[in-house]
């Protein structure tokens, strides 16, 4: 011991640790956004872009009202305008230098010194303007300007100093982004063997790394009800980093061939295809408000969130069914001849009881319906079954794994299991006396802590807990009791 004289303080380590920050069922979602109207491309592409507000998500990604070509803004306007909920994270998988489409030499004549451009959505920096003989090539911000207008048709407008005249004909060479190109296998995505980064439901690795956010939602609102895109969302969602689970939001579809268009095909076409994961939560059919339509993932993800933060108090034990959703109609079939479909209760109940969430119009106006994911009936175990259940158990596991990180390494003594212990059932009781769960406990046992186990450094811990499944079904027995003739002979 080092000599000393005089006064001096030490500290010791808290005993009990809080726990560590964990967003409760934010949504990933992948799709296709206009970047290519953004300021720039960087981290652009198979890039996780947390957003908080609106204007994050536009100013990042770009924004269209054509949520057919563009299904990230779909789920943009869902999350932001009409749930008003954050945080977001965002991955475009739309490359404007890939999916494009060559316009090699598009005729044109100046009209008061300015030409637009037949195709829209035209990438500015391909543009390449020369005189109709092709002889000679016009300077970009020297002879001409280029924008957008208010619908993303280009404009070319002759500067006054340049070489171009006010009636001047030109050949306009360029490229306009075509996300029709954006196939399944993009969202799918991968490891590129040339660069080795992630792409499309891979870069779902990259998220917590990048935002510091755990995913506690996977959708691909527009993809979904593509069969393989809807297995590597489960697939992915089982492990995220090794270490996190999330739920994925899949949609049955509701036209294309095979699509069931009838509430009873539906269970048919889930069974066949194969989206019975413990780890996915199916919807159908599509929703409708107004004029609009949506993707019933678009609107279910952004749900979840604003039920666990609004009814939860951001634990995400309270179920979405029975939650308002924002439409006026349900429908199917062909976009241009939809159909409207009607589900009353028993209809909506078959969907239920086949592990299927839809949409019910009752007393109090349209909701979600259903509680149970996609595993059901096959499974019945209650923590894989009911959605609310399942999100509790992947956000502890994951608030249990980031507030104990830091305790990783340390010499195991009796110091750091009680710590751990005290720490974790502090936390279960807190979160029984919210009521988001019914009872916890965490326990270090000998049984599951062998003598080999603990020389190779292995400590493992016990957690029970019941978070409250939701109910379901309500019943009151009533019965006429004649009792109450009594009443009438009472002086």
């Amino acid at each position: 011991m080092v000599f000393f004289h005089g006064v001096h303080t030490t500290e010791t380590p808290t005993s009990i640790i809080p726990p560590a920050p964990c967003e409760a069922a934010m949504p990933v979602y992948f799709g296709v956004a206009p970047i290519h109207r953004t300021d720039s491309l960087i981290k652009k592409v198979n890039y996780p872009i947390l957003a908080n507000a609106y204007d994050d998500a536009v100013l990042a990604l770009g924004y269209d009202s054509d949520w057919g070509k563009w299904p990230l803004c779909e789920n943009m306007y869902a999350e932001f305008a009409l749930f008003s909920m954050k945080p977001a994270v965002f991955v475009n998988v739309f490359d404007p230098t890939v999916h494009k489409t060559a316009v090699p030499a598009e005729e044109k004549t100046l009209i008061a010194g300015v030409a637009k451009l037949t195709n829209a959505d035209p990438i500015l920096s391909s543009i390449v303007i020369t005189n109709s003989t092709g002889e000679t090539t016009y300077t970009k911000d020297t002879d001409y300007t280029v924008a957008y207008d208010k619908d993303y048709f280009a404009l070319v407008t002759r500067i006054e100093a340049g070489a171009l005249t006010e009636t001047a004909e030109i050949k306009i060479a360029y490229d306009y982004a075509d996300p029709s190109k954006v196939g399944e296998d993009d969202i799918i995505g991968g490891v590129n063997a040339t660069t080795g980064d992630e792409e499309g439901l891979e870069v779902i690795e990259r998220v917590f790394p990048i935002t510091r956010k755990i995913p506690g939602l996977i959708v691909c609102t527009g993809w979904s009800d593509n069969v393989e895109v809807a297995a590597v969302m489960a697939s992915k969602a089982w492990s995220i980093n090794g270490l996190f689970k999330a739920v994925a939001i899949v949609d049955i579809p509701v036209t294309g061939e095979g699509a069931p268009t009838k509430y009873t095909d539906v269970p048919a076409y889930k069974n066949t295809k194969n989206l019975v994961d413990d780890l996915q939560h199916v919807l159908w059919p599509m929703l409708r408000l107004g004029d609009t339509e949506y993707r019933y993932s678009s609107q279910f993800a952004a749900l979840i969130q604003w039920t666990t933060h609004h009814k939860g108090k951001d634990v995400p034990y309270v179920s979405p069914s029975n939650q308002n959703i924002k439409c006026d109609t349900l429908v199917v079939g062909e976009s241009g001849s939809r159909k409207e479909i009607d589900l009353p209760n028993p209809k909506a109940n078959y969907l239920n009881e086949n592990g299927i969430t839809t949409a019910l119009n009752f007393t109090k106006g349209w909701v979600a319906w259903g509680n149970r994911n996609a595993c059901y009936p096959g499974n019945t175990d209650t923590k894989d079954v009911f959605l609310p259940i399942r999100l509790m158990f992947n956000w502890l596991q994951a608030e249990f794994i980031l507030t104990f990180w830091q305790k990783v390494d340390a010499p195991i003594t009796r110091r750091l299991i009680e710590t751990i212990v005290d720490s974790f059932n502090d936390r279960l009781n807190g979160l029984a006396a919210q009521e988001a769960i019914l009872g916890g406990r965490i326990e270090f046992r000998k049984e599951d802590n062998p003598i080999t186990g603990l020389l190779d450094g292995k400590i493992k811990f016990k957690t029970y807990l019941t978070p409250p499944p939701p109910a379901e079904d309500i019943t009151n027995d009533f019965e006429l009791d004649p009792d109450y003739f009594d009443v009438l002979f009472t002086e």
